[in-house]
Formats: C-alpha cells, structure tokens, sequence
C-alpha cells in the first residue's frame, strides 16, 4: 500500500512493483491468478485503486495489464547524461 502526496485526492492505493511468470509458465493462467490474488488482498483491506509501471517497449505487459482492466494514466519521464 502506497500513499499520494496530500495534493491528491485519493491518499492511498494499491502498488504492484513486480509481477513475473517465467516463460515456460507462461498462457496458462498463473498471471491472471496471482493478480486475482493481489486484488483480493487490496480489496479486504479497503484499498479500492492500484497502480504499476509498465515499460513502454513491453507490449505483451501492457496488454496483459490492459485485458485486466488497467488504463493508462501518466507517463514517466527520464532523462540520461
């Protein structure tokens, strides 16, 4: 559980930081159980929002986190030197 800053009307939602099936695992639904896992648990502690990074160049994430019913929100920006 992670916490917006007080400018933000909605204090606190859930944070998935990493969420990894190793390919031979892949398809068969173990991705979809552990997110139903994840959001049962913020769901019993009154957490009703989640939120998680997804790389830009990683399509086959965003439309897995997509078909679970996430929506783009902000984009993070970076800068190297």
């Amino acid at each position: 559980v992670s916490q917006n800053p007080p400018v933000f009307n909605r204090k606190e939602f859930g944070l998935i930081s990493d969420l990894a099936v190793k390919e031979q695992w892949r398809n068969k639904g173990l991705g979809r159980a552990i997110f139903y896992q994840i959001e049962a648990w913020f769901k019993s502690r009154g957490i009703n929002r989640m939120e998680l990074e997804v790389a830009t160049t990683n399509e086959i994430s965003q439309r897995f986190w997509q078909s679970l019913g996430f929506n783009p929100c902000r984009k993070k920006l970076y800068k190297e030197y």
